[in-house]
């Protein structure tokens, strides 16, 4: 497993992790992220470091240099959504678009 993603593991693993309410970031959630990086990295791509989300989700986001960013977080039942205002043109489409066919073939899993 990622180090990054193990690191969640042992400091977001229990309830209220952020000192409020955050859910804590589960073993099968790692699970689905790890599974989520590993088809990226068979595609080619390099992924930012794991973020913990307060629902209990692992987050990766990539930016650029004229503000595009967007979201794929991989949610504890496994889903993952992306959030993005990425712009026509921004350097990061081909990185959203891998995501994107790691999202449909997640679903074919």
């Amino acid at each position: 497993m990622r180090a990054d993603i193990q690191g969640l593991l042992d400091d977001c693993g229990k309830p209220g992790w952020d000192g409020y309410s955050a859910a804590p970031i589960a073993q099968t959630t790692a699970g689905h992220a790890e599974h989520f990086c590993i088809l990226l990295a068979m595609a080619g791509f390099e992924l930012p470091p794991a973020i913990p989300e307060p629902s209990g989700a692992i987050g990766f986001e990539w930016k650029d240099d004229h503000a595009n960013w967007f979201i794929a977080s991989i949610e504890p039942n496994g889903t993952v959504s992306v959030v993005t205002p990425t712009s026509e043109g921004s350097p990061l489409l081909p990185m959203l678009e891998a995501v994107q066919q790691v999202l449909h073939a997640l679903k074919g899993s």
